[in-house]
């Protein structure tokens, strides 16, 4: 997913390059190349020079001089959860209760759940 559509998706001002791709999110600390991260506080603007991140979400008041793309949000944090669930969505699994599983007789189990390898469901549990 390149930069301008991560831009629209969040309804972000985009400041960088729109075609640069974006695969993965990451900490700012952490990020690589092909990574975008956030920046929740001002305060911390100087991780963004240190950063290797191809992109930083920032906040719509963010003046600063960078060589990495930023988007410009209300809210960095939000904005970066959304991008995250898109670039990493949950996995689906299909309903099934593994032979492994302990689950105690009193507890409730709901229809078309998946419990995996060596789960336990204690008493009462619902």
């Amino acid at each position: 997913m390149n930069l301008e559509e991560i831009a629209k998706i969040i309804n972000g001002k985009l400041i960088g390059n729109a075609e640069t791709e974006i695969s993965s999110v990451a900490s700012i600390e952490s990020a690589k190349s092909g990574d975008i991260a956030f920046l929740g506080n001002l305060k911390d603007s100087e991780k963004i020079q240190q950063s290797n991140a191809s992109c930083i979400i920032v906040p719509k008041n963010f003046e600063k001089e960078t060589h990495i793309s930023i988007i410009k949000v209300e809210n960095p944090k939000l904005a970066f959860a959304k991008i995250a669930t898109i670039l990493h969505p949950p996995k689906k699994r299909n309903p099934e209760i593994h032979e492994t599983a302990v689950i105690a007789e009193n507890s409730k189990i709901g229809e078309d759940v998946f419990i995996g390898a060596f789960v336990c469901v204690g008493e009462n549990s619902v």
